[in-house]
Order: structure tokens, then C-alpha cells, then sequence
């Protein structure tokens, strides 16, 4: 909580990766923008989705970015200048097409920050700020529940929850750090036993429901609910949870029909070695349709294509899941990046030797270990259709962080019954040994990192 804290007062306004559009978003759903519309870029002659913004908010992380974005300085005149800002009831449109149909529930504690802000009369720097510490402090309920929630996996959860990108993103207006508490309380409400706690696992399907139909790709964790695969009634159950993958198809649907664009135009381009047509055709985009297409021709880039950006960049996404901060430009001291490695490993080797506080069978854990691979292999895809050149061999744009989203259900790949220890006090000690690694980084973060901020933007 201190080190959040520090960062939503200390990173300036846009220094956190896609905060600018994430802020957008946010504040758009106070003008009734539950999705973006498209709109035509007057100078640059092509389509875009845009949500209605207040000027005086756009304008706070326009000067915060004055210099661009990265490992640049705010000047103290930019400082004054930000705080100086005013309302003036104007409006403009923001483009931002890579979060406009993101459904909104996650960005409702910064939308409530920005609208309590203003009708408090506070300024326009000022409720910025508010709505920052809302995102905080609903990320730090969702954490809390979940420690407080989970029947085990104590270790593995606090050690993903005091990642310095995990506080980074909760303290921002990036929906990331929604996303990721509520994917630790949802996997901590899972533990809970189908029988004697229903209402727990339903509630953990309505916020992986909520979760899917802000990012659809990680659609298959929903089925982890069907753990254990020995429960009564599950057919039943899968019934059920198929049912609630329909909203986010409904609303993936509509908001492509509404407010679908190109993510970003770049310069013409000829198609990879994968797309099926003429490779002498000129591309302005990224096209997901066109990707999908080459994707077809060629079945097996689905398995390969991951795979192969997993095994050529497996340590750079762990260090980015750590904490490349910023817009990737932050970068940590190597004993940070070592120890929370080191931490990260004790807290899961340590989930996974203490067990659940229930028996589950190998085929549990087996069935399990497909769920969340087939939500790393969706999460890859998406991100090839999204943000990757048309028809290339490769796989552009996935970032660390993405990860962390499917970290908290490594905690039902279990080893078999054999290495369950046997009293609830010996499982507890466990964990406890196991989660002070991460404790030990959390403290050290705690004193290290806002003085690394500190002296990179000021």
C-alpha cells in the first residue's frame, strides 16, 4: 500500500505505459461513452475510434508529456502549469482505439475519482490524482480479499500482487491493475470448496466474466471452475459457465460493429511470408482479419508462433513482468530483477509443495495446466492479430505484463497427492517460509523505487 501510494502521487500524469488512453476511457464513461465511435482523422485521411473527453483532463497529461514519453525530466514549469489547469466545460475527442472496447466496468474507480473530483469542486490536477488513489485503493480491496479469501496459495498470490509492475499499473489508470487483482481474487475465491461455498465460485465466474469482456482472450481461465473435475453436477456447471462466455462475444461483437478501427496506421508495408495472397500488395495497417487469414493457411503458426516468441523471449518478458516500468523505459537495478526472480520461484515451488487444503487428482492439475495455456496461446494470438504486420513469421507488441493476468491459476498446477503435507499448520508454514522472499523485495522496493522514479523524471 506505501509504495502505490508513493507511485500514484510520484509518476508524473502519462508515464505509465497507455495511461493517456486508459485515462480516456475512464473519463469518457462520464459523457455516457460505454463505447468509442469512429471517427475520421481530418489530417491523416483515415478511420480511428475516439471516446469525448474533458479538455481540462486531456490537457493535464498533455503537459505532463510535453517532452514525449519515456525517461523524461518534468520541469517545474511543466509542474506549475499542470496544477495551473482549470475547467472550462469544453470537450474534445481523444483517440484511443485500442481501449475503446474495453467493456468499463474495471475503469469505474477512476471514472468515479474523475466525476467525484470535479463535483467536490476540486481542481482538474487534483481529481486526476483522485482518481488515480480510487484505482489504488480497489485494487488493494481486490488483493486483500484474496489473501484473506484463498484456502492456499497464499505465497504465490502475495508475491504477484508486490511485483513492482503489479503496484506500478495499480496505481495508474491502466485497467491492467484491475485486471490483475481481480484475477487474484477470482483464482483465491476458486480455491473455496463447490459444495459448501457455491456463492464464492459464482462470484469469481462473474469477475472472470468481467475480466474476458474487457480482454476476451483470456477466455479459457472461466473453465477453471469446473476444478474439481470430480464435483458434483458438472455437466451442469460447464453448462453454466458456457453461458456466461456469451456476454463477452455479445459485447466483443457489438463493439467491433460500433467502434472497431485499426489500432494504429504505419508506414505501406508488404505482407510476411505467411499471408496466403499477393506479396507485392502495399498495407497501411494492421489488419486482424488479413492476420486470421494467414493464420488458416497456416494452422500450425498457431502453436509455432508462440512457442517461438516464448523460447526466444522467455527473460525478457520475465523482466518486464517484474517491472520494466514506465513505457518500458524504466529499468530496475539487476538485483531487483534477481531477487523478485528468485522469489517468484520459492513462492510457486512453495504453493506447489504445500498443496491445496483439499485433494485434488492429477487430472485436475493436467486439466488445469491446459486453461492456462490455452490463455497464454490466446493471449500470443491476439496480440499477432492486434499489433503484428500483416502475415509475418513473428509475433510484435506482447508485453510482460500480460502475464500476470494468468499467474494466479499456476496455483492449481499441483503435483500429485504424494507431496501434500498433512495437517492444515504444516501447509501454512509452508507457505509463510515461502512468501518471505517476496516480503524481503516488497520492503526493499519500498525504499529503493521512488528514489530511482524520483531521480529519472524530476
Amino acid at each position: 500500500m506505501a509504495t502505490g501510494t508513493e507511485l500514484a502521487f510520484l509518476v508524473p500524469i502519462g508515464q505509465v505505459a497507455d495511461e493517456p488512453c486508459q485515462m480516456a476511457r475512464a473519463d469518457g464513461l462520464l459523457y455516457g461513452q460505454l463505447l468509442g465511435h469512429r471517427v475520421i482523422d481530418p489530417l491523416q485521411h483515415h478511420v480511428s475510434s475516439a471516446v469525448t473527453n474533458n479538455a481540462a483532463v486531456v490537457r493535464i497529461w498533455q503537459l505532463m508529456l510535453e517532452n514525449g514519453e519515456g525517461n523524461k525530466r518534468v520541469s517545474q514549469a511543466q509542474m506549475a502549469h499542470a496544477r495551473a489547469v482549470r475547467w472550462s466545460g469544453r470537450t474534445t475527442l481523444m483517440d484511443c482505439p485500442n481501449t475503446v472496447a474495453y467493456f468499463p466496468a474495471l475503469f469505474l474507480p477512476a471514472t468515479i475519482g474523475l466525476g467525484a473530483g470535479w463535483l467536490a469542486g476540486l481542481s482538474p490536477w487534483r481529481t486526476v490524482l483522485l482518481g488515480r488513489v480510487l484505482m489504488l485503493a480497489a485494487f488493494l480491496a481486490m488483493g486483500a480479499a484474496a489473501l484473506a479469501l484463498a484456502r492456499w496459495g497464499h505465497a504465490l498470490l502475495f508475491a504477484m500482487l508486490m511485483l513492482p509492475m503489479t503496484v506500478s499499473l495499480a496505481a495508474s489508470f491502466n485497467v491492467d491493475g484491475q485486471m490483475i487483482g481481480a484475477a487474484a481474487l477470482a483464482a483465491a475465491l476458486l480455491t473455496s470448496d463447490p459444495e459448501r461455498e457455491p456463492a464464492r465460485r459464482w462470484l469469481a465466474a462473474a469477475l472472470l466474466v468481467l475480466m474476458i469482456m474487457t480482454k476476451p482472450p483470456y477466455m479459457p481461465l472461466l473453465f477453471i471452475g469446473l476444478l474439481p473435475l470430480a464435483q458434483p453436477r458438472w455437466r451442469a456447471v460447464l453448462a453454466r459457465l458456457s453461458l456466461l462466455a456469451v456476454p463477452s462475444l455479445v459485447w466483443l461483437g457489438v463493439a467491433h460493429h460500433v467502434s472497431a478501427a485499426p489500432i494504429y496506421h504505419v508506414a505501406p508495408y508488404h505482407p510476411g511470408p505467411l499471408w496466403p495472397g499477393r506479396h507485392d500488395l502495399w498495407l497501411t495497417t494492421i489488419d486482424p482479419a488479413a492476420g486470421l487469414r494467414s493464420l488458416i493457411a497456416h494452422p500450425l503458426a498457431v502453436v509455432l508462433l508462440p512457442l517461438h516468441a516464448l523460447a526466444a523471449n522467455a527473460p525478457l518478458y520475465l523482466r518486464e513482468a517484474i517491472g520494466t516500468l514506465g513505457w518500458l523505459s524504466v529499468i530496475l537495478p539487476r538485483w531487483d530483477y534477481q531477487g523478485w526472480s528468485l522469489a517468484l520461484l520459492v513462492a510457486l515451488l512453495g504453493t506447489m509443495l504445500a498443496g491445496p487444503a483439499d485433494r485434488r487428482s492429477a487430472g485436475d492439475a493436467g486439466f488445469a495446466a491446459l486453461l492456462v495455456l490455452g490463455g497464454v496461446l490466446a493471449m500470443m494470438l491476439a496480440v499477432y492479430l492486434s499489433w503484428t504486420y500483416t502475415g509475418y513469421d513473428r509475433i510484435d507488441g506482447i508485453q510482460g505484463r500480460y502475464f500476470l493476468v494468468i499467474l494466479p491459476f499456476l496455483l492449481f498446477l499441483r503435483p500429485g497427492p504424494g507431496w501434500r503435507p498433512g495437517t492444515v499448520a504444516s501447509r501454512q508454514a509452508i507457505e509463510t517460509l515461502a512468501a518471505l522472499p517476496a516480503a524481503v523485495m516488497a520492503l526493499a522496493n519500498l525504499a529503493v523505487l521512488p528514489q530511482i522514479l524520483a531521480r529519472i523524471f524530476y
